[in-house]
């Protein structure tokens, strides 16, 4: 796929490939900065397959480090620069990434105190480059990015997508959705969350333009403005969008948009009905996936006449092209059809593994004999069942993992980190609905004596803005179940508004 990016560059030097903040970048202008940081790479790496982290900003320059980056043999790792410089400082520690390339000062002082071997490149002014692009042949086992996730320990988790599991994504999803030339896409997403990748690299295989949402605002309002001023024919969304967006249902007219893609959250089936009158002639098709098969792996496309759903989700659909699915018990034997049990992944998209982490790699990884052969399975931790006619119907998770507006969250990982709050004994975080419809994350504290937003200040030291609780709960005693243990069940409905 990047040889197709490749040749867009070379052919569609005049057309747009962004518009960021309303202004327009040609491919030509893509070309050039891609070429000017490559030879910053050239200079600090002289081997391929390394990782290269990149400060993850909005704007042309870090889009173009991230081309930079594969182009030259190499992996890209993007920091958010919103997030804690401490926890920025551990992911970069357990890679041991040698060159950080940014747009923007990233808390340069901090970073260079703690890494003395990370060297930071500032992208922003460079001169022209003296040599032209070039695409560096590889293997395709080699890095593609490499993106962390919340973990259970406090410690963030990484997981590496080769070249091969994003050349296969990028099949199946091609596979369901012919996206061409002239489509304007949505890029709502921080590049550090996997579904970024769709938005940023399916645009460019085929030619396309890519126009991401403004970061100094609302970003769902951005979201609400690009799609109706810019006309904008695909909009991948994870679905806490619509939950924004559905009191201007009536009032939304996107007669361009072809597709809408949704994943990150369950889908639910009212609310595409009622999206579906904003949009004529848009497809509508949700996706699910984790971070360890590359974006997304499966699709359901929704109907008017044909909307199958659980506890009102719609269905997760069928497997894409490059990969399988089935279902497990506890013993790890294959579930028969409307038979519940863990959902779990194969296939080409499929991570090798985590990043440094063979613990968890054995306990997260199965194998499952397969026509004769022993299969190696990514267990989800998503209970589902697979229905007659093959489509999957996802029904939740198995532990206490969540995802909160597209982005996965360990609630144990908030746990951890509240309780290293003075004067914090137990604590439990658990989910609630707003009043909007959206899932937030309430902090539940048992008999704290301090100012509860004390809890709040030191977790924003610690932890990125998307798994900060909504709200804190204090109470005099945490309800327990008849094991001793926190009652979670109970807290949801006591905190539920």
């Amino acid at each position: 796929m990047l040889k197709k990016i490749s040749a867009q560059l070379d052919i569609n030097s005049d057309r747009p490939a962004f518009v960021i903040n309303s202004t327009y970048y040609s491919y030509g202008e893509l070309t050039k900065r891609v070429a000017s940081i490559q030879e910053i790479i050239d200079d600090r790496c002289s081997s391929t397959n390394q990782i290269i982290a990149v400060v993850a900003n909005s704007d042309l320059d870090t889009y173009a480090s991230i081309l930079a980056i594969l182009f030259s043999g190499h992996g890209y790792l993007p920091i958010n620069p919103q997030n804690p410089v401490e926890r920025n400082i551990a992911i970069l520690q357990q890679t041991d990434a040698a060159l950080l390339l940014s747009s923007k000062d990233p808390s340069i002082p901090s970073l260079e105190l703690a890494l003395p071997y990370l060297h930071i490149a500032l992208t922003l002014g460079l001169q022209p480059a003296k040599k032209s692009i070039y695409l560096k042949s590889v293997p395709d086992t080699n890095f593609a990015y490499l993106l962390f996730t919340s973990g259970s320990t406090g410690i963030p988790k990484g997981v590496p997508i080769s070249r091969k599991n994003l050349n296969a994504f990028l099949v199946g999803f091609f596979d369901i959705v012919a996206l061409r030339a002239d489509d304007r896409v949505l890029q709502m997403f921080d590049l550090t969350f996997d579904f970024s990748v769709m938005s940023l690299f399916a645009p460019l295989v085929v030619g396309a333009c890519v126009y991401p949402a403004a970061t100094d605002e609302l970003r769902f309002m951005s979201v609400y403005r690009l799609l109706e001023e810019k006309k904008l024919t695909c909009a991948p969304m994870v679905p806490s969008v619509l939950a924004f967006l559905r009191p201007y249902f009536e009032d939304i007219k996107l007669e361009q948009l072809r597709v809408s893609v949704f994943c990150g959250e369950p889908l639910l089936a009212q609310i595409a009905q009622e999206w579906s009158t904003c949009g004529p002639q848009m497809r509508i098709i949700n996706f699910y996936g984790p971070t360890e098969a590359t974006v997304f792996c499966s699709a359901y496309e929704w109907l008017p006449n044909k909307q199958k759903s659980v506890n009102g989700a719609l269905s997760i659909g069928k497997a894409m092209s490059r990969s399988t699915m089935l279902v497990v018990d506890e013993q790890g034997s294959v579930l028969p059809p409307n038979q519940s049990g863990e959902l779990c992944l194969a296939g080409d998209q499929l991570t090798s593994g985590y990043w440094r982490d063979p613990q968890k790699n054995q306990d997260a990884f199965i194998d499952i004999m397969q026509l004769g052969s022993l299969v190696r399975f990514y267990r989800t931790g998503d209970i589902a069942y697979i229905d007659e006619e093959g489509d999957f119907m996802y029904q939740g998770r198995l532990d206490q993992q969540v995802k909160v507006q597209g982005f996965r969250i360990e609630l144990a990982e908030i746990e951890h980190h509240a309780r290293s709050c003075p004067g914090v004994k137990q604590v439990a975080a658990v989910t609630s609905a707003n009043q909007a419809g959206s899932i937030e994350i309430v902090l539940c504290l048992d008999n704290y004596q301090g100012d509860v937003n004390e809890v709040l200040v030191m977790l924003r030291g610690k932890l990125p803005a998307y798994m900060i609780p909504a709200r804190v709960v204090n109470f005099p005693d945490l309800p327990l179940n008849k094991n001793g243990k926190v009652d979670r069940v109970a807290l949801r409905e006591l905190v539920a508004n």
